[in-house]
């Protein structure tokens, strides 16, 4: 990527507002106009208490699933709310993909356990076949998908399901972004999560979409982001080589770069 790669294209970014800092200021940098729609919000889960059992006693599961970025800064935030000592030191600690092992490693835990993929079912290759004996704790969404909970439980094995936020999707496109994606001038929509997707696509009627995605490149981070656009009809999906923002924003740059040639 190159110094203003982007500079006269709209891209629109769909992550939650306290997420998308750092995906819009790479996108800048390049040159970009960036147009926000926050698809999604990040709050806390309707209960603490399965996250509260893994900060009581981390040492009583045998492996510690994060599978986001988020429920790795939800249970740190929780642990200093609660004024609580809690080490995962000794622990054996799974991260679904590269940024959530980064997130870890900012708060000094190194993951023993990072599949190549940003999906949840990728661990399972990396994991014993006989679960029996084993506990584990999965921090993930109130929300989240039942893939490696159900097959861990297949293999004889215990999970614990830790709540560590809810995703709540947003209720109406935000103001002007209906307007600027209807009117053909964003050359690229971003997404970073199933949920991304739903928060926007949601909004629009099934010719709005087809509208849209005839009109831009869009862009996803994996294929599990990439299988929720399929449902709403959009087959012609940019996907990152890697699940990070990095790979989303050189998956934009690529595509564009090759349009305008």
């Amino acid at each position: 990527m190159t110094l203003r790669s982007l500079a006269g294209r709209v891209v629109l970014v769909t992550r939650a507002r306290a997420q998308s800092s750092e995906l819009t200021r790479t996108l800048e940098e390049l040159g970009a106009k960036v147009v926000h729609h926050a698809a999604i919000e990040i709050v806390p889960p309707p209960s603490w208490e399965s996250l509260d059992a893994v900060i009581a006693a981390p040492g009583s599961f045998h492996r510690i699933i994060f599978t986001s970025t988020n429920g790795v800064d939800s249970l740190f935030a929780r642990v200093a709310a609660l004024r609580v000592e809690a080490s995962l030191r000794g622990v054996k600690v799974a991260a679904v993909g590269r940024a959530t092992a980064d997130a870890l490693r900012r708060h000094g835990v190194e993951p023993d356990l990072v599949p190549d993929t940003f999906q949840a079912s990728s661990l399972l290759p990396l994991l014993e076949g006989d679960q029996r004996g084993v506990r584990s704790a999965i921090v993930r969404a109130l929300e989240g998908r039942e893939v490696l909970v159900d097959e861990l439980r297949a293999r004889g094995g215990e999970v614990h399901v830790a709540v560590a936020y809810e995703t709540r999707k947003a209720v109406s496109l935000a103001i002007g972004a209906r307007e600027t994606l209807l009117a053909g001038t964003i050359d690229a929509l971003t997404f970073t999560s199933p949920s991304t997707v739903e928060g926007t696509l949601a909004h629009l009627s099934p010719a709005e979409v087809a509208r849209v995605a005839s009109k831009a490149v869009v862009v996803s981070i994996g294929p599990v982001t990439t299988k929720a656009l399929a449902r709403f009809g959009i087959a012609n999906v940019v996907e990152a080589d890697e699940a990070t923002v990095e790979g989303v924003v050189a998956a934009v740059v690529e595509r564009l770069a090759r349009m305008k040639g």
